[in-house]
């Protein structure tokens, strides 16, 4: 992860864990300004980012998974 989107800023950070969930910020360029879900933000190489959508369940109790972002939608795991 770097502090701007070009490979001339500095490395701020490398992740060593393959699939761990970030969330794209911004868009720009073959770049995209992501953020961890410690809420760490940085600029990565578009390529290097996987276009498969995960998710990560932060918490101490289970939470219901729906397949619509209100209470009506159904449910479909509880994590």
């Amino acid at each position: 992860m770097r502090v701007g989107p070009s490979r001339d800023y500095k490395v701020s950070w490398v992740y060593r864990r393959p699939g761990l969930p970030v969330k794209v910020v911004r868009v720009m360029e073959g770049w995209r300004l992501i953020q961890d879900p410690d809420g760490e933000q940085g600029w990565v190489v578009a390529r290097l980012l996987s276009p498969d959508r995960t998710a990560m369940v932060i918490g101490t109790e289970p939470a219901a998974l729906r397949d619509s972002p209100d209470d009506t939608g159904g449910l479909r795991w509880r994590a």
